[in-house]
């Protein structure tokens, strides 16, 4: 028996169409909104592109290397397209290519692995020494994004002994932005960067960039120095004896000579290291002689005159930014007075501008009872999000006066 009003010839799809329209009656919402499901499933688009890389499922192309017989990836033209201007003209140009290889020449199989990887599921793992290869195979196929994350890996990376060598990757790489911050982490680490070893391998032109600039973070004299090092390198890898004409030479031949404030060193640094060195004729010291010893500034001469700018150490004490510690606490500054032989004194400090911390020195003014005491000093430095922490201890007896290093 039919129900009345009930069509019994109602199709299935039909009768879903009216039960949905029912049903979506009673949710009264005015806000649209976006769901996305959790990457976690297995039928995301993200969890299937990760399953079918390097998977042979559904793959249409394979990578070889040659050299490397048994290293064959499969891959999948769209998605490679999609990610990579050059193999979507590579697969759907105006010359597409009919095969089903493709020969991989510049690259590692290791790294374009991990390329591979990036452009199947936008996730890399970076390390120091497949980062420049990565970075390589990201701009060869136009992968900004990935390129980006490897300027970021660098630029987070940056410290003495690899600020050269980025550099340098800056300039093959065309990174300007990059190659800015690293010339600015050179500028004001350059003493330490040029007493590393590392700076010995150099080439000639970055340190020709280095020296034309106005703020370098060393003294005239120990530049001097270090270049000398830099140029017996360069003697003893051609064989060549290590003399005074020879030095002048390779100073000469890649422009560094002259880019050397000689005039603005003291009379002693000038007779006792400069002159021993051989690298200038006779009119050059007399002329430069003339320029020290007179302060004549305005003496023509082919070395550079003006002195380059260098970071100042300034002392700041405790007291100058707090009142006593001993009779009253600002907000600044907190003590745990639960024990009296293990008191914490934190102080919080703030700059405007960008500084670097050379060391913290604990002198105390008096010592009760001939006691040791231990001092920990806690350096907490925050750059935008990130933030780092030193400590050093350090026992401190009667007059006792202990530098801590904070780097």
């Amino acid at each position: 028996m039919e129900r009345e009003g009930y069509n019994s010839k109602m199709s299935p799809e039909t009768q879903f169409s009216t039960e949905s329209n029912n049903e979506a009656s009673c949710i009264q919402c005015e806000t649209e909104e976006e769901y996305l499901s959790e990457n976690q499933q297995n039928d995301s688009i993200v969890s299937c592109l990760s399953n079918i890389c390097l998977n042979e499922d559904l793959a249409d192309v394979y990578l070889s290397f040659p050299g490397e017989e048994a290293i064959r990836y499969p891959a999948h033209k769209m998605v490679l397209s999609m990610r990579s201007p050059v193999f979507k003209a590579m697969f759907y140009g105006t010359f597409p290519q009919e095969n089903g290889g493709v020969d991989i020449m510049d690259i590692k199989p290791s790294t374009f692995n991990l390329m591979l990887r990036y452009m199947y599921t936008d996730r890399v793992q970076l390390r120091g020494n497949i980062v420049i290869s990565l970075l390589y195979a990201a701009q060869k196929y136009q992968l900004q994004s990935l390129l980006t994350l490897c300027e970021t890996y660098l630029r987070n990376n940056l410290w003495i002994r690899s600020a050269c060598t980025i550099y340098s990757k800056t300039k093959l790489f065309s990174l300007e932005t990059l190659k800015k911050d690293t010339l600015k982490y050179i500028s004001l680490n350059a003493a330490e960067i040029f007493e590393d070893e590392d700076f010995l391998a150099v080439p000639a032109n970055d340190l020709v960039d280095i020296m034309m600039l106005e703020s370098l973070d060393i003294s005239e004299v120990k530049l001097f120095q270090s270049i000398l090092k830099w140029v017996d390198v360069k003697l003893g890898k051609a064989q060549k004896l290590i003399t005074g004409q020879n030095r002048r030479g390779i100073l000469l031949s890649y422009g560094i000579l002259y880019l050397i404030a000689f005039p603005s060193l003291s009379l002693d640094d000038f007779t006792k290291i400069v002159v021993p060195a051989g690298v200038l004729t006779d009119e050059e010291q007399l002329q430069l002689f003339k320029a020290i010893t007179m302060n004549e500034v305005s003496i023509r001469t082919k070395f550079r005159i003006k002195p380059r700018s260098i970071g100042k150490v300034i002392k700041i004490a405790i007291d100058d930014i707090l009142p006593s510690l001993q009779s009253s606490y600002q907000s600044g500054s907190k003590i745990n007075e639960d024990n009296s032989l293990h008191r914490t004194q934190n102080i919080y400090l703030r700059t405007s501008r960008r500084i670097r911390v050379v060391s913290a020195n604990v002198k105390p003014k008096f010592v009760r009872g001939g006691r040791v005491y231990e001092c920990i000093v806690g350096v907490h430095i925050q750059r935008q999000n990130s933030r780092s922490t030193i400590c050093v201890g350090r026992k401190l007896h009667r007059t006792h006066r202990r530098r801590i290093y904070a780097k």
